[in-house]
């Protein structure tokens, strides 16, 4: 599965800067391959989340994000009872992110290492944090 957090109102300045994500200026999207050629995209509708971005203290860099399983949202009601299925939502409600690293190069692209809970398991992951063309803004994807 590819989760892509789009938070349209991120700027990565020089000063240290907390946010908290807000669905008003933040989509959490994601894009899942089956069958080997087929792939569903949909988004999730409720999740809460805060991350600050620190260039002169990158240590002080984090994001905490944790997402409501049971918003997931294609367009289909049938998938999407699918997909809570397989998620396990009654059980495991919630799927958390934690970074452990943020790294942002001077082009405001970079890589966010961390932890995905998803059905009680924590793996870790890496995202990219990739320059939205024309903006000023980042998004993150992996």
């Amino acid at each position: 599965m590819m989760v892509l957090i789009l938070a349209s109102g991120v700027r990565v300045s020089g000063a240290a800067e907390k946010r908290i994500l807000d669905r008003e200026n933040t989509l959490v999207l994601f894009n899942v391959s089956y069958l080997i050629f087929a792939r569903v995209g949909g988004r999730f509708d409720d999740f809460k989340g805060s991350f600050i971005m620190d260039r002169q203290y990158p240590e002080k860099n984090y994001a905490d994000i944790s997402i409501q399983t049971t918003s997931v949202n294609t367009g289909f009601e049938t998938r999407d009872a699918e997909i809570r299925s397989l998620f396990n939502t009654s059980r495991y409600p919630i799927m958390l992110f934690h970074s452990n690293m943020i790294e942002i190069a001077p082009d405001n692209t970079g890589q966010i290492t961390g932890y995905l809970t998803l059905r009680g398991i924590t793996r870790p992951v890496m995202l990219d944090l990739v320059k939205v063309p024309g903006k000023d803004r980042s998004l993150v994807s992996g």
